[in-house]
C-alpha cells in the first residue's frame, strides 16, 4: 500500500512578481515514521530528468516542488515519479491540465483574456481609493489562467546539466536553473514592466492620480517591486553564466 499522495496546484510565485505557477506537493501519509525514497522530476519525453537520492520525508510531512522551491517549472505532460534502487518507476503523477477547444473556455470564451481583470493584469479600486493590486487569478499577466496551458519547447532543452542532489538527510539541494529558463523569466518580467509603465504614464496623462494619491503610490510601489525582481533575475543569470 502506497504511503504517499501527490497533488498539483497553482500558486502565486514569490520570486517572479506574484505570477501564477504550477506546484506539486508530495505528502507522506505514514503518520508513524519517516520515509526515505529516491524520486525524479521529468518532462514528458524524459529528457534530462532531475534525480533526488535518499530523500527523507518526515511522518506526515510534505515536499513541495515548484519554481520557488527548487527551480522546476511545470509544463503539460511533466511528471513526478518515485523510483526504486534500479531506477524503475514505482509511482508517478503527471501534470494533465484540461484543454478546451477554441471558444469553449468557460472563463474567457476564446478571448484568452483573464475574465476577472479583463486582461489588464491589475484591479483598481477607484471608489474607495485603496489603490491597485495584482490580479490574483492571472498573476498580473492578463492572460486567462483556465485555458493557458504551459508547454515545453523540447528544441531548447538544455543539455549536460549538472545539479546538486541535496544531502542524505533529505534536504532538497540548491540548483542552478537552466539558463534558457532564466532568460525566459527575464523576458516575461520585462514585458510586464513595459506594460505597467505604459499604463502608469497613460493614467498620469489622463489625470487619474490627481485625486487618488493612494492609487498613485500603490502603482508606483508595484513598479519598484517589479524592477527589484528583474534585478534579482539578472543577477541569477550572471551567476549561471559565470
Amino acid at each position: 500500500m502506497s504511503t504517499f499522495t501527490g497533488t498539483f496546484s497553482k500558486i502565486a510565485s514569490q520570486k517572479v512578481a506574484g505570477m501564477r505557477i504550477i506546484s506539486f506537493s508530495l505528502k507522506c501519509t505514514n503518520w508513524l515514521q519517516s520515509e526515505t525514497i529516491d524520486f525524479m522530476l521529468s518532462d514528458a519525453q524524459n529528457n534530462q530528468p532531475w534525480y533526488y537520492r535518499q530523500q527523507t520525508i518526515k511522518a506526515g510531512g510534505v515536499f513541495t516542488f515548484n519554481f520557488d522551491t527548487c527551480g522546476w517549472q511545470w509544463y503539460q505532460g511533466d511528471f513526478f515519479a518515485i523510483i526504486n534502487k534500479k531506477g524503475k518507476i514505482e509511482q508517478s503523477w503527471q501534470l494533465s491540465l484540461k484543454e478546451y477547444a477554441p471558444g469553449e473556455c468557460p472563463e474567457c470564451h476564446g478571448t484568452h483574456k483573464c475574465g476577472h481583470c479583463r486582461g489588464q493584469g491589475v484591479w483598481a479600486d477607484l471608489k474607495y481609493g485603496t489603490g491597485i493590486q495584482t490580479c490574483p487569478y492571472c498573476g498580473g499577466t492578463g492572460v486567462c489562467d483556465t485555458c493557458n496551458i504551459p508547454r515545453r519547447s523540447f528544441q531548447t532543452t538544455p543539455q549536460n546539466l549538472s545539479f546538486d542532489t541535496g544531502s542524505s538527510r533529505g534536504t532538497i539541494g540548491n540548483r542552478h536553473r537552466p539558463i534558457a529558463l532564466i532568460q525566459q523569466d527575464i523576458r516575461n518580467l520585462e514585458s510586464r514592466i513595459e506594460r505597467e509603465e505604459w499604463n502608469f504614464r497613460q493614467n498620469k496623462l489622463n489625470g487619474l492620480y490627481d485625486d487618488h494619491y493612494m492609487l498613485f503610490s500603490a502603482e508606483n510601489d508595484m513598479l519598484y517591486t517589479l524592477r527589484c525582481q528583474l534585478l534579482e533575475l539578472q543577477e541569477e543569470l550572471r551567476k549561471a553564466l559565470s
